[in-house]
């Protein structure tokens, strides 16, 4: 299992949309140059985890929990108000969140992100202020076995 995490301003993958103009097909996406800054970061991030263990190339497990700034509106006089929540119930859109850090990870840390079989995440404000990644991914065997272990 590797563990590591990228401090930052997670980023999504962004939205792809296509349509014809002039007879033409013509394709956006609107991720721009954040979603390529965040995914370098994880790269790199995910690259100096691995060290010099070679990629999953088997089925993996990921769990990224993102960490999100607060709004000014949780606090009151620079406290933490007792009604903030815990999770982030707004934009960014999670599986957007997912695909631009699995995108980041592919060939770093497994071969594809098809090799993807179990996965979770979770969006949390930043309570103290690091912004950024939770990443945990470990093959779904030794996954599986240590679930098994732990049941009753």
């Amino acid at each position: 299992m590797i563990s590591f995490f990228v401090a930052g301003q997670p980023s999504t993958k962004g939205s792809v949309r296509a349509f014809v103009r002039g007879g033409r097909a013509i394709i956006t996406n609107d991720a721009g140059e954040k979603a390529k800054c965040w995914a370098a970061k994880v790269s790199d991030a995910a690259f100096e985890a691995m060290g010099r263990a070679p990629l999953f190339d088997g089925p993996v497990v990921v769990n990224i929990q993102f960490h999100l700034p607060r709004p000014k509106s949780h606090c009151l006089r620079g406290q933490l108000r007792a009604t903030a929540p815990i999770f982030v119930p707004t934009k960014p859109d999670g599986d957007k969140l997912l695909r631009c850090a699995w995108d980041a990870l592919t060939g770093v840390v497994f071969v594809d992100d098809s090799r993807i079989v179990e996965w979770s995440g979770s969006k949390v404000y930043a309570d103290d202020g690091r912004t950024g990644a939770a990443f945990e991914i470990s093959a779904a065997e030794v996954a599986a076995r240590k679930a098994a272990r732990t049941r009753p």
